[in-house]
């Protein structure tokens, strides 16, 4: 079990950013207007719950900070790595997370490639 919270939250008297930190990189669940106190986080993550179409796959890869390949992301990817044939895609893993004030950073590592990404 992880001790990493599931929510990370920053907020200012006109801006709210809300993060969800479930996966194994985290995504931006709301930006917007300054939420009230009574709205959570887990409201906000219920409300990303994407409605499934017809003929869609059951799970859709997550838009983290950082999309990658690894994350099954067919887009462009946030990050691009080189390296041996098997080196095609990062696989990051949220380790640590340090929030202080107004400011957070996510660290990630990918212990298979040696590889630590700070956003």
């Amino acid at each position: 079990m992880s001790s990493l919270p599931q929510f990370v939250s920053l907020k200012n008297s006109q801006v709210s950013l809300t993060f969800d930190c479930t996966g194994r990189m985290p995504k931006v669940i709301y930006y917007g207007a300054t939420l009230s106190e009574a709205t959570t986080p887990e409201m906000l993550s219920v409300l990303n719950t994407r409605q499934e179409a017809k003929c869609a796959p059951v799970i859709e890869p997550p838009v983290t900070l950082v999309p990658t390949h690894g994350e099954g992301w067919t887009g462009q990817p946030g990050l691009e790595i080189s390296g041996d044939a098997d080196q095609w895609s990062a696989g990051f893993s949220l380790v640590n997370i340090n929030q202080d004030g107004q400011s957070v950073s996510f660290i990630a590592e990918d212990a298979h490639r040696g590889m630590r990404l700070i956003t």
